[in-house]
C-alpha cells in the first residue's frame, strides 16, 4: 500500500522552517525540493505537490540527484504542526485523524 502525500509542500510554510532551510543550503537546493526529497525517499511514500509555474514543476522534479542521510530524515520527521496537519481536505478518510506527533 502506498501513501499520497497529497499537498506535500504545506501550502508553501515549508521554505519557513529554519531545519528544513539549514538541509536546503548544505544541497543548493530549495526548501520544497529537500521536502519532496523527504517524502519520496521513504519506502510506500507518493508526493503530488501543486505548481503554479513552470519554474516550480521544474524544481518538483529536480530532486534525484540528492539523497538525504538518515539523520536528516529523521530531523525532518521530528517536525510537526501544532494542529497535526497543514491541509486537512474534507475527502481525508475518517481513520485518518490530524493529529500533532
Amino acid at each position: 500500500m502506498f501513501l499520497t502525500a497529497y499537498s506535500p509542500l504545506g501550502r508553501g510554510e515549508v521554505i519557513n522552517n529554519d531545519v528544513i532551510k539549514k538541509i536546503a543550503d548544505k544541497y543548493r537546493k530549495n526548501a520544497g525540493q529537500v521536502t519532496l526529497r523527504w517524502a519520496i525517499q521513504q519506502e510506500g511514500v507518493v508526493a503530488i505537490p501543486k505548481a503554479a509555474s513552470q519554474k516550480h514543476i521544474e524544481g518538483n522534479i529536480d530532486i534525484f540527484d540528492f539523497d538525504l542521510t538518515s539523520e536528516e530524515m529523521d530531523q525532518i520527521s521530528a517536525l510537526s504542526h501544532e494542529g497535526g496537519r497543514i491541509v486537512n481536505p474534507d475527502f481525508a478518510p475518517d481513520w485518518d485523524t490530524a493529529k500533532a506527533a
